[in-house]
C-alpha cells in the first residue's frame, strides 16, 4: 500500500512511484481482485491469475468513482469550515458577552456594598439612637428616685430623731407637720424597676425596604411582647365540629398594644376536653414572622374543651 502522505506533491510527469515490495519496479499496473496498484513482478507473483491492467486504462473508471465520492465530501469540508467560522464567531461573541455581564456583575455587587453599607450606617445610627434615649430615661429615672430616697431619708431621720431626742411638747407642736410629710411621702408612685430594658433585636431577614434601589433586608426592633396585650381571635375558640380542623389566630402586641410585626416569640398552646384531662388535643403553631400565629387543632369527640395559650408562661385573654 502507499500512503497518501507519500503521493503528496508528485504530479503525473513527477518522479514515479517505485513499489513498496519491489522497490527497483514502478508501479504501471493495477490488480482489480486487490484493489491496488502494482508492478510487473507483482503480478506474476502475488498477484498470479489475479485480473488488472495498466494504470492508465483504468485510472477513468477508478477516477470517476473517486470524483462521486468528492462530491459527496466537498459539502462537508465547507460545512466544517462554516461550522469553524461560527465557532470563532461564537467564540468572540461569548468573550465580549462575559466581559459586559462580568461588568454588570461588579456595577450591581459595587453598587449593593455601598447601599448595605450605608443601610449599616443608619443601623448602628439608630442602634446608638436607641441606646441615648434608653440611657437617659433610665437617668432621668435615678436622679428623680435618688431624690425621692433622699427626701425619704430625711424624713425618717428627722421623724426618728424627734421621736427620740424631742420632749413631749415638741412631739405634740410638730406633730402635725410630720405626718403630713410623711402621709405625702407614702403617697408617692414609683416603680422599683427600671423603666426600660434592654431588649434589643437585630432581625436580619426583615425586609428594611430600599437603598438606592435595592431591596435591603435587617432592622433594629426595640419591641417587647407584653402577654397582658396580646389576644386570641377567630370563631373556632368558641365552637367546633367533631374531627374537623378548626382554627383561631394569637395576635402578639408589645406594651403599648401595637402588633409586634415579628415572630420567634415562645408560645405555648393546649386544648385539652373538659371530661378527659388527661387527653390534651394536638395543636399546631405557625409562626407568620408579623407578630400573628396561626393556631390549628382538630377535636376528636364531642365536648366541652379549655384553649390555654400562653405567652412568655402567661395566659392570653380572650377576645370574644
Amino acid at each position: 500500500m502507499v500512503d497518501l502522505k507519500d503521493l503528496k506533491g508528485y504530479s503525473r510527469i513527477g518522479k514515479p512511484i517505485l513499489c513498496p515490495a519491489h522497490p527497483a519496479e514502478e508501479l504501471r499496473l493495477f490488480c482489480e481482485f486487490c484493489d491496488r496498484p502494482v508492478c510487473r513482478d507483482c503480478v506474476v507473483g502475488e498477484h498470479r491469475e489475479h485480473p488488472y491492467d495498466f494504470t492508465s486504462n483504468v485510472i477513468h473508471k477508478h477516477g470517476d468513482s473517486v470524483r462521486e465520492l468528492l462530491k459527496g465530501t466537498q459539502p462537508h469540508v465547507e460545512a466544517l469550515e462554516e461550522a469553524l467560522a461560527q465557532i470563532k464567531i461564537m467564540n468572540s461573541a461569548l468573550q465580549k458577552r462575559v466581559e459586559v455581564v462580568a461588568a454588570d456583575v461588579r456595577t450591581f455587587s459595587e453598587g449593593y456594598i455601598k447601599a448595605i453599607e450605608e443601610h449599616r450606617d443608619k443601623l448602628l445610627k439608630q442602634l446608638e439612637d436607641i441606646r441615648v434615649q434608653k440611657e437617659n430615661s433610665l437617668q432621668l429615672q435615678k436622679a428623680q428616685l435618688e431624690q425621692l430616697l433622699a427626701d425619704m431619708r430625711t424624713g425618717v431621720e428627722f421623724t426618728e430623731h424627734l421621736l427620740t431626742s424631742g420632749s413631749d411638747l415638741e412631739i405634740l407642736i410638730t406633730k402635725g407637720v410630720v405626718v403630713e410629710r410623711l402621709r405625702k411621702l407614702n403617697k408617692v408612685e414609683y416603680s422599683t424597676r427600671p423603666g426600660v430594658n434592654d431588649k434589643i433585636h437585630f432581625c436580619p431577614q426583615e425586609k428594611a425596604g430600599q437603598c438606592h434601589g435595592y431591596v435591603i433586608y435587617g432592622t433594629i426592633n426595640t419591641k417587647e411582647v407584653d402577654p397582658a396585650k396580646c389576644v386570641l381571635q377567630g370563631e373556632d375558640l368558641h365552637r367546633a365540629r367533631e374531627k374537623q380542623t378548626a382554627s383561631f389566630t394569637l395576635l402578639c402586641k408589645d406594651a403599648a398594644g401595637e402588633i409586634m410585626g415579628r415572630g420567634g416569640d415562645n408560645i405555648r398552646v393546649a386544648i385539652v376536653p373538659n371530661e378527659k384531662k388527661d387527653s390534651p388535643v394536638r395543636t399546631m403553631v405557625q409562626d407568620n414572622k408579623d407578630g400573628t400565629y396561626y393556631i390549628s387543632y382538630t377535636p376528636k369527640e364531642p365536648g366541652v374543651y379549655t384553649v390555654w395559650v400562653c405567652v412568655k408562661e402567661q395566659h392570653v385573654q380572650l377576645v370574644s
